[in-house]
């Protein structure tokens, strides 16, 4: 039977219940006409429920506490008393041996209706087949003439229970929600609605240590729904369908007739609600009055207080902040703030027509928002968009520079502002006064952005109008538009400023972004909130650019002023604290950089809980502060734990994991390992192109790492190909000048000398030293990366001088910002050595490679570098003719280093 046909036939069946016997032809000629069929099918129903058995007898006889056979079924224990029944435990006989849960009956249940209506459910309750929901398995009638319904056994606790007693975090909560939604899905695309949702009807097992969300009671309301179902909500024994609290409106107003799957994404729009906050989104429904009355829902031109706003203008108890592992009520309401609030508000909208029109599509949302992606839910703003493109990913692929392969010198400040731009986010919504006032701006600001898109004109640009063309007309149009709105101009300003700088037009974000914060500061007040947004933004800028001072002094404003203003636990002064953290990692400033950095880590785990995303984000973040200092076990232990908590939180095919597996085999490229990186690279590359298309920014980032990884063990065309395709596409995206597009170039320096094709590394690796000279300046560790690259391509071509005072160039510039005993100083000694054994100058290379040697025994990285500076130390001793020497260190190749 198709859903549609099982509709109808429901909806005759009920409406003819209600009618007077005699009346019930008369209608059911008028409704069936063209269908015949359909009303034999109806009628069967009533005659099945007008029959003379006992199906139809009245029930008042109580039925005993602790029945110990229920049909087939033997009572083990009393287990749940619910609206519509109570609930036992037992075990199934024959034909095979099992528990089950039978819920029975309560009196004043009319029971051949319960069960007359429960035969067209039958049909489409056994093709409920998922993973997530308790099966109904059989059905029928005590010996005391009491309906029961027998259930698959789910040993677990309800989903709110069970997270406050896990003390799970916001993000894991929706996380389970997603199981749910497809489970509901699934039934809906039976021709079922369950029209009970609520928390004690979600319950959560385990299987394996993971959270196993089922769903119960399907199918179960509808069946009891007969007369109860019609006219009113309550029936004639005062018992109400459904429960009125997590009742859509239009369930409430129409005793559950004019119900569709819209009705349950309301129903899980209110459990989301009390998940996340412990508290209803109304006040409770009075003893005695019905759903319909009893309910306090908002008009639809008044819409309902945000879950954020409701925290902390309800009385909620302060257990649940720390629940949800956040200290207050205030700080959970931050959490909540954006999002979660637009994903619960409009599933749980007053008009189902604005809600979600299915459960997937709440389902999507909240995989969005896990994943860090725009919501259909939220503000359609681009900055919006832009910055939630931003806060998923960290650019973080190696480059080649002889057998060391590093990571983009700018990845910690990409990854910082990614958790950067969620923080804005958060103020920019803190921001607005009134939810009124912030529906207007966003109406302006789409209807400018619509307008700047209708206004590209084909014929001038051609069909292929990039968004650098759309950019550029909307920042144009700024002043002229919102010549009295300077506060959305600013702000306009901004969200530009933003794409611009992801576009890599760094230039021109410079200049928009300057100019929105100094008509913010104009606005209101050098030392506000709504000035400090863009001055964090630009602090970022002014790195890329290569003004390092000017960078260091506005992150410093923005970070000591948002500690003043808001405090030192506040989201935006650990963004910004960030931000500065990560200026004094790129800067080589390890000790000022490094306390920032834990006490970033420690106040997100107190925050936002040990595993909320924002708090593996700024793990993140430390772990890469670890490789830049060479304490390489503790890198790698940060970048396994945090995958490890991603890949269980957001399952293994998800683009988080698969941004986490590409940093993960960033830093072991960094370390000569990419026998071990590249099957983790295959795996992001496969989920990269599934997820987001072959030739997506983040997927070129993990084919250029899988193309290191690939030089490094020898297969060069491979690597070729790879380098090649990316390069293409972000010349064309990016601009040959971008940070990226440099890093891909250097590495196809690396190749092309690989290949043995010098001159044409030359004259690339010339190109790129020059360019990263100019955008990133002379101590820059990528400018320096890609000059050691040149250097080893003159060795390689036997200029051994100019190859020296290149590498010495670097040493020093290393020694300097590093340490002498950082591994990459360590590898450029090796280096040196090399070149000065290969142009006879025996002395000076072995100088260099016994500290070499001697740095990387007491090093804590792995041996390949240990190796490669004791087996250029061996061919020095070799070429001076000292055997001895040259013993004793070969024999130190095959034992550990000295602890």
């Amino acid at each position: 039977m198709s859903r549609e046909r099982f509709q109808r036939l429901e909806r005759l069946f009920m409406e003819a219940l209600e009618l007077a016997p005699p009346e019930r032809a008369a209608f059911l000629d008028a409704r069936c006409t063209d269908d015949p069929a359909l009303r034999r099918e109806v009628d069967e129903l009533l005659a099945q429920d007008s029959a003379d058995s006992p199906l139809s007898l009245p029930i008042y006889t109580p039925i005993e506490d602790s029945p110990q056979q229920i049909g087939p079924y033997r009572v083990l224990a009393r287990i749940g008393e619910g609206g519509f029944g109570i609930i036992y435990l037992a075990e199934q006989l024959r034909p095979i041996q099992r528990q089950v849960a039978i819920k029975v009956l309560k009196a004043g249940m009319d029971s051949k209706a319960v069960l007359s209506r429960f035969e067209i459910e039958r049909q489409a309750l056994a093709r409920i087949d998922h993973p997530n929901v308790a099966r109904v398995l059989d059905a029928g009638v005590t010996d005391r003439g009491r309906p029961y319904f027998v259930m698959e056994y789910v040993n677990g606790l309800p989903i709110t229970d069970y997270c406050d007693r896990e003390r799970l975090d916001l993000r894991a909560r929706m996380a389970l929600m997603i199981p749910v939604c497809q489970a509901v899905q699934h039934a809906h695309q039976k021709g079922i609605i369950h029209r009970d949702l609520k928390p004690s009807n979600i319950l959560i097992a385990t299987a394996d240590g993971k959270p196993v969300p089922k769903v119960i009671d399907f199918g179960i309301a509808k069946a009891t729904a007969t007369e109860m179902a019609v006219g009113t909500a309550i029936t004639r024994f005062g018992q109400v369908i459904g429960t009125p609290e997590y009742m859509s409106p239009e369930q409430a107003a129409s005793g559950g007739i004019d119900v569709d799957t819209r009705t349950d994404v309301y129903s899980l729009g209110v459990t989301l609600h009390f998940l996340l906050t412990g508290i209803l989104p109304f006040d409770a429904v009075s003893p005695g009055r019905s759903a319909a009355a009893g309910r306090t829902h908002a008009p639809p031109e008044a819409p309902s207080v945000r879950p954020s706003r409701r925290v902390t203008t309800a009385n909620v108890d302060p257990d649940v902040a720390r629940q949800r592992r956040v200290d207050t009520n205030r700080e959970l309401a931050r959490v909540l703030n954006g999002d979660p609030d637009w994903i619960i508000m409009k599933a749980m909208e007053h008009d189902r027509g604005r809600r979600y029109q299915a459960i997937s599509e709440l389902s999507d949302d909240i995989g969005r928002f896990l994943r860090d992606e725009p919501v259909s839910a939220g503000p359609p703003s681009l900055g919006y968009r832009a910055r939630k493109y931003a806060r998923r990913h960290r650019i973080a692929f190696a480059i080649g520079a002889a057998v060391l392969v590093g990571i983009l010198g700018v990845t910690a400040g990409v990854t910082i502002a990614l958790i950067e731009s969620n923080r804005q986010r958060a103020l920019s919504e803190a921001a607005r006064q009134k939810a009124e006032e912030a529906r207007g701006e966003a109406e302006t600001v789409t209807d400018f952005l619509a307008r700047m898109l209708t206004a590209v004109d084909p014929d001038h640009l051609g069909r292929d109008v990039t968004v650098r063309q759309v950019l550029e007309g909307a920042a144009g149009s700024i002043d002229e538009t919102f010549m009295q709105q300077p506060k959305l101009a600013s702000r306009l300003l901004y969200e530009i400023g933003w794409t611009y700088r992801g576009l890599g037009e760094t230039q021109r974000a410079d200049s928009l972004l300057e100019r929105s914060m100094r008509e913010r500061s104009s606005l209101f007040g050098p030392e506000s909130r709504e000035a400090y947004q863009p001055m964090a933004l630009l602090a970022e800028v002014a790195f890329d650019l290569g003004r390092f001072a000017e960078a260091e002094s506005l992150h410093l404003r923005a970070y000591r002023g948002r500690r003043a203003l808001l405090g030192a636990n506040h989201d935006e002064t650990i963004g910004s604290m960030l931000g500065l953290a990560s200026f004094y990692s790129s800067m080589g400033r390890f000790a000022e950089a490094e306390p920032l950095h834990r006490e970033a880590v420690r106040l997100c785990r107190r925050a936002y809980g040990e595993h909320a995303e924002k708090t593996l984000s700024a793990l993140n973040n430390l772990a890469i502060h670890m490789e830049d200092v060479g304490r390489y076990p503790v890198a790698e232990s940060l970048h396994r734990a945090v995958l490890e908590v991603r890949e269980r939180q957001n399952g293994d095919s998800s683009t988080i994991v698969a941004a986490t597996l590409n940093n993960l085999a960033s830093h072991l490229l960094r370390q000569n390992r990419p026998d071990e990186a590249k099957p983790l690279l295959e795996r992001s590359l496969n989920i990269r192109r599934a997820r987001l298309g072959e030739e997506h920014g983040l997927t070129s980032e993990t084919r250029a790492n899988l193309a290191a990884a690939n030089t490094l063990t020898g297969q060069l065309m491979t690597a070729d190909s790879l380098l090649t395709t990316v390069l293409r596409i972000w010349e064309r995206e990016l601009g040959p000048e971008h940070t990226y597009t440099l890093t891909v170039k250097n590495n196809l320096c690396d190749l092309y000398r690989r290949q043995g094709h010098l001159k044409q590394a030359e004259t690339m690796a010339r190109s790129v030293v020059e360019a990263r000279r100019r955008v990133l300046g002379a101590d820059n560790p990528g400018t320096r990366t890609a000059e050691l690259n040149l250097a080893q391509i003159w060795e390689d071509a036997g200029r051994y001088s100019e190859a020296s005072r290149m590498a010495t160039s670097v040493l020093e510039a290393r020694r300097r910002i590093l340490g002498v005993d950082h591994p990459q100083t360590l590898h450029t000694e090796t280096m040196l050595a090399r070149i000065f054994r290969k142009s006879h100058r025996l002395d000076e290379a072995l100088s260099f490679a016994l500290h070499a040697a001697e740095g990387t025994e007491q090093a804590s990285g792995r041996s390949e570098n240990r190796s490669a500076a004791i087996s250029e130390l061996c061919s020095i001793y070799a070429a001076r003719g000292d055997r001895k020497s040259e013993a004793l260190w070969r024999a130190r190749l095959t034992s550990p280093p000295t602890p």
